[in-house]
């Protein structure tokens, strides 16, 4: 049942007591429209358009092309599949990771999968990874301690130099079979090495959709080559090489 949290009083009137609250009902809008926004981009709710199942066949073809010409090794040289980016961890849930309500504090999945991600696009370039932030981080379960937790993640899209990985969190149940069921969904940016820019292709139906999720993302909120411009991620010239490369 809901209940109607009691609005907070200013004891004082002063500009920075009705600045925090300001502050603080900017991030609730923010969050709000985060929350929207995750709802109307999710593969799930929102089926593939004409256009992006165009942009998944050109893909397919492109593939199959190379395939039969015998060149996907020449192909392949400057793209990955998603599949192949896949590393994991797993481990057992103790007590110092429970919260006030005995269940594993949020923080702790979010930093292990943050470590995962950078983990796989440090393995993918060889070369350190520079974050840029995350896109959504899902709670859909509650992680309890004795659980046996695995993290998957994925490269699962990239325009130019920005690229996105996929974390999906599971709890194992060893006493039925190893059946899991997915508790955590998190999604995070990097910025690829210069010398070492890859496109992801997707080849199972669940990977289009995650690829496609994820290009949606990229188009809503970027970044783009003036976000990282203007944040001094990129110089100018880096900016120039980024603009002449593909999706």
């Amino acid at each position: 049942q809901k209940l109607r949290v009691p609005p907070l009083l200013l004891a004082q009137d002063d500009d920075l007591a009705h600045m925090r609250v300001r502050i603080a009902q900017s991030q609730k809008k923010h969050r709000k429209t985060r929350r929207q926004m995750s709802m109307a981009l999710n593969q799930t709710s929102v089926p593939p358009t004409d256009q992006e199942i165009k942009i998944l066949h050109d893909k397919f073809r492109q593939t199959a092309s190379m395939r039969e010409r015998g060149d996907l090794a020449q192909f392949l040289s400057n793209k990955k599949t998603i599949a192949s980016t896949e590393v994991q961890s797993s481990l057992v849930i103790f007590n110092e990771q429970r919260n006030l309500h005995g269940k594993v504090f949020g923080g702790f999945l979010a930093l292990h999968a943050f470590e995962l991600a950078y983990f796989a696009a440090y393995k993918l370039h060889g070369e350190r990874p520079i974050p840029l932030g995350f896109d959504e981080m899902i709670f859909e379960k509650a992680v309890s301690v004795g659980d046996l937790v695995r993290f998957s993640a994925k490269v699962v899209h990239a325009k130019g130099r920005v690229m996105r990985v996929w974390v999906r969190v599971e709890v194992l149940d060893p006493l039925h079979n190893n059946t899991h069921k997915r508790t955590n969904r998190l999604a995070f940016v990097f910025l690829q090495p210069a010398e070492k820019t890859y496109e992801f292709l997707p080849e199972t139906y669940p990977e289009c959709l995650s690829y496609l999720n994820a290009r949606r993302w990229y188009h809503w909120q970027g970044p783009d080559i003036d976000d990282l411009l203007a944040r001094g991620v990129l110089t100018s010239q880096e900016a120039a090489t980024s603009a002449e490369e593909g999706e």
